[in-house]
């Protein structure tokens, strides 16, 4: 099953605005997606060793998810400059190879109508070994419009809140 159907079909977000991602201005998925380089133990360990992540990105499952268009067009990554981050030796910098192939499991995707999301960055953090993945993080900029009625709102709100005699915070009409 593809990605955006596995996360999509859940009871949680299985609503109208759910199944199009896109109804929202921006989105940022961030997570554990388990996808892995098809390849052997040796030959990913061989290219890794040669910061080869271009022969590794091509076989990496979710760009072929993604070229094949079970991801959606949407979808997008920054570009990885990186090794992959899963599945070290905890406390080391060492593949554990006996156990699984290196992958990049851990993913920040995002999409955005027009301009209103731009990632900054996207790196892991090879400093913080106490997992057998490599944190990954990423940094992005919002573009928004201010509303006025909006922060009129949040004000009229607030005032409510501040002089409610009953401390109950009811900011009912």
């Amino acid at each position: 099953m593809a990605l955006n159907e596995d996360i999509l079909s859940r009871d949680s977000i299985n609503d109208s605005r759910a199944q199009n991602p896109l109804s929202a201005d921006a989105i940022i998925w961030i997570g554990d997606l388990n996808y892995r380089i098809n390849g052997t133990i040796g030959a990913v360990l061989f290219t890794i060793k040669r910061n080869m992540y271009e022969v590794l990105l091509d076989n990496d499952q979710l760009n072929i998810e993604r070229k094949i268009g079970r991801l959606g067009d949407h979808m997008q990554e920054g570009p990885i400059h990186f090794a992959p981050t899963y599945k070290l030796k905890q406390g080391t910098d060492m593949y554990n190879a006996s156990a699984r192939i290196p992958s990049w499991t851990d993913r920040v995707l995002f999409a955005s109508r027009s301009d209103y999301l731009t990632q900054k960055s996207y790196d892991s953090n090879n400093l913080l070994k106490h997992s057998d993945h490599r944190p990954v993080f990423s940094q992005f900029e919002l573009r928004y419009e201010f509303l006025e009625g909006f922060a009129t709102l949040n004000n009229s709100m607030m005032s409510k809140l501040e002089n409610d005699p009953n401390g109950k915070g009811d900011v009912s009409e």
